[in-house]
């Protein structure tokens, strides 16, 4: 059971939190981080960060780049894309210095095929983060409409807070302080 005022954990028929002294009625489990925009208390936001870290922690790079899930910023991903393009042109240049009779064609063509991944997964979680769905990526193969999506990826905000993709990359909600802020240790 959990103290509905701080979160803290409480043993057994506690009628009292021992953390903050607020009385029971008591929660099942911590207060939801998405369906709870304020943390009202150091202690809740530290059960919850203890009991979903995955939800809070920063994105891993295998994850920004082999994962459609989540959201990234404009940074991210901008970061991410040019180091994928730096990565694919090294990548190009070295295979045909080392085998320089292959056609460029099929070289071209292999390494596309391979970076293909990484890069939906880049723009699936910039596309959600613009509370958009990943297949709006189709429309990169219409010609002009393709275009306008590359340029709404890299200048259009993010949706603030969280949206039907999760939270916002490595933002947390506030602490509010209540009214037994002076009791909180």
């Amino acid at each position: 059971m959990y103290c509905q005022n701080c979160g803290h954990s409480l043993e057994g028929g506690a009628k009292f939190c021992p953390m903050c002294g607020h009385s029971a009625p008591t929660l099942r489990r911590p207060v939801n981080l998405k369906s709870s925009p304020v943390i009202t208390s150091p202690a809740v936001a530290e059960s919850l960060s203890r009991e979903r870290p995955d939800e809070l922690a920063p994105m891993s790079f295998k994850h920004v780049l082999f994962s459609i899930h989540g959201r990234i910023g404009r940074i991210k991903f901008l970061t991410g894309w040019v180091l994928l393009l730096v990565i694919y042109i090294l990548t190009l240049l070295l295979t045909t210095f080392v085998t320089p009779n292959a056609p460029a064609d099929t070289v071209f063509t292999s390494l596309a095929i391979v970076f293909l991944g990484p890069n939906i997964a880049l723009w699936a979680k910039r596309l959600q983060d613009c509370n958009h769905s990943a297949l709006t990526l189709l429309l990169l193969f219409i010609p002009i409409v393709g275009l306008a999506v590359v340029f709404f990826a890299f200048f259009a905000p993010g949706t603030k807070g969280p949206n039907k993709y999760g939270q916002a990359a490595n933002v947390l909600p506030p602490v509010v302080p209540t009214k037994n802020a002076g009791e909180w240790h």
